[in-house]
């Protein structure tokens, strides 16, 4: 199943549906096809013209950090939060598309799971609900309408009030 959602809406929708235990450490370095990297447009034209340069020139660029979701089967790979990495990162991933490449060194820091069938979306209330063993649990509060449809678009059901599941939500 592939999703023609902007890469940015996918980016924030995918830590959304992951538990921890449903994510495993891994810090292993690998190639990883373009087309599965989550990113959006470059913000620095000079950085982007260095990456581009430096591809071009093949010199040995290092390694993007990325971490990996998986999604009905399906890897796709957000850039890992680590600050200026983030931003290297993405030019790098610009650059090697722009040159036509296909593949790019990609050290992976997490395997995660989602599994959107553990969630409700509650599309009046913009409010996202987990399924566990002791009901469903609050999980974030004032998702924006563009959220709530990619939530929605990925799998997620709706959340329909009932005695029965207003008797099991619970917050913590």
């Amino acid at each position: 199943m592939r999703y023609t959602l902007p890469p940015e809406l996918l980016r924030l929708a995918f830590p959304l549906l992951v538990r921890s235990e449903d994510s495993v450490a891994r810090n292993t370095v690998g190639r990883v096809a373009l087309r599965k990297i989550l990113v959006g447009a470059p913000t620095s034209p000079e950085k982007l013209a260095r990456c581009k340069r430096r591809v071009e020139e093949r010199w040995t660029v290092p390694a993007i950090h990325a971490e990996r979701f998986w999604l009905y089967n399906q890897d796709y790979y957000v850039l890992s939060e680590d600050g200026y990495l983030v931003e290297d990162s993405l030019h790098r991933v610009a650059a090697a598309r722009q040159c036509g490449h296909v593949l790019i060194l990609a050290r992976v820091h997490a395997d995660h799971w989602c599994k959107p069938n553990m969630y409700r979306v509650d599309p009046a209330k913009a409010i996202l609900w987990r399924q566990t063993n002791d009901g469903w649990q609050f999980i974030k509060s004032e998702l924006t309408t563009e959220q709530v449809q990619v939530l929605r678009l990925l799998g997620v059901s709706a959340m329909t009030y009932g005695r029965r599941l207003n008797d099991t939500i619970r917050i913590s």
